[in-house]
C-alpha cells in the first residue's frame, strides 16, 4: 500500500490537471503505518527522545493529508463499508 500522503499528492495532481473525477475502486480501512505518529507508537521506549517526539508530532497525520486532499477536490469517490455498528465507524 502507498502512504496516504503520496495518494494525497495523486489527488492534488489530477485536480490540477483538470480531472472530472477522481475514482479509487477501494477502502482505506485501516490507519496509515507510515503516519508519523504511528511510527513513533512502533520505536521502544528506550529509542524515544524528547526532541525525536517533538519533532514527529509537528507533522500531519498522513490520513489527515489524504481526507483533506479528497475534501479540497471536492471531485474524489472511494469505496466504503456500510454497517450499523458504531463501534465499527472511525472518523478522520
Amino acid at each position: 500500500p502507498w502512504p496516504r500522503h503520496i495518494v494525497a499528492k495523486l489527488v492534488q495532481q489530477l485536480d490540477q490537471m483538470g480531472a472530472k473525477a477522481v475514482v479509487f475502486d477501494m477502502v482505506f480501512a485501516e490507519y496509515d503505518r507510515t503516519s508519523p505518529q504511528a511510527f513513533l507508537r512502533t520505536l521502544p521506549e528506550d529509542h524515544r527522545t524528547p526532541s525525536l517526539e517533538q519533532n514527529l508530532s509537528t507533522l500531519k497525520d498522513h490520513d489527515r493529508v489524504l481526507a483533506d486532499a479528497f475534501a479540497q477536490s471536492g471531485k474524489v469517490v472511494s469505496g466504503f463499508i456500510w454497517t450499523n455498528n458504531p463501534e465499527a465507524t472511525r472518523r478522520a
